[in-house]
């Protein structure tokens, strides 16, 4: 969808093999018409990128020329409408709103992650793979906040996740050798088999069939 206010950013997907592209008419054949770009007083114009000395460029909607600029080069063939891009054009506005909702699910990982301590934080840290035995909990709690800044929707998913106290289960009792897992990762308890995978370990807590061994398996995860 085309914008008709706003900032736009022209970027060349490829600045290392950048030169001076020129932007000038062609033929659009969805419209079946040549297009020719213009400046705002209708005299023929001719864009030039010089790609050699930036990566990127802005143009401002409000201003006649650039927005003349954006509506011609948004269909060009060569440039822009073509399954390997060499300029992209970003909405910076829209841009700014994704950044902005980044930041603040990203803050909401990091409060999760700031509340917990101790066994809490080692559980939680586990279900991403963190080792915790005999790391200190700053180094622990250090990688925590690295995954909310790099994926804090995976922090709140799993936090969220009605599954977690389970999974924590899973992974301390692994940890702990309640549970064995072997190389091709069969997950055991007692020698009996409770799935090929994670998930499938997963699936057999969850079964009524056994839940009646969840407290046996608390005590036998936390007394270690």
């Amino acid at each position: 969808m085309k914008k008709d206010q706003g900032r736009i950013e022209l970027t060349l997907t490829n600045p290392d093999k950048a030169g001076i592209f020129t932007v000038g008419s062609y033929w659009d054949k969805e419209l079946n018409t040549h297009r020719i770009l213009k400046w705002a007083n209708g005299e023929d114009r001719t864009y030039k990128f010089n790609g050699a000395a930036k990566s990127s460029e802005t143009l401002d909607l409000n201003s006649k020329d650039d927005k003349l600029l954006y509506e011609h080069i948004i269909d060009h063939p060569v440039f822009v409408k073509r399954p390997d891009p060499i300029i992209v054009l970003l909405d910076l506005q829209e841009e700014e709103k994704k950044r902005l909702g980044y930041e603040e699910t990203a803050l909401e990982a990091k409060i999760v992650v700031k509340e917990l301590n101790g066994k809490e934080l080692s559980d939680f840290a586990r279900l991403f793979g963190i080792n915790t035995e005999n790391t200190a909990e700053t180094t622990v709690k250090a990688a925590m906040y690295e995954f909310a800044t790099d994926s804090p929707e995976g922090i709140l998913r799993e936090w969220n996740a009605p599954e977690r106290v389970l999974k924590e289960l899973l992974y301390r009792g692994r940890d702990k050798n309640v549970f064995a897992v072997d190389k091709q990762g069969v997950w055991k308890y007692n020698q009996v088999t409770m799935g090929v995978n994670f998930d499938q370990a997963l699936l057999w807590l969850k079964d009524e069939k056994n839940e009646d061994l969840i407290p046996t398996i608390k005590k036998e995860v936390n007394k270690i």
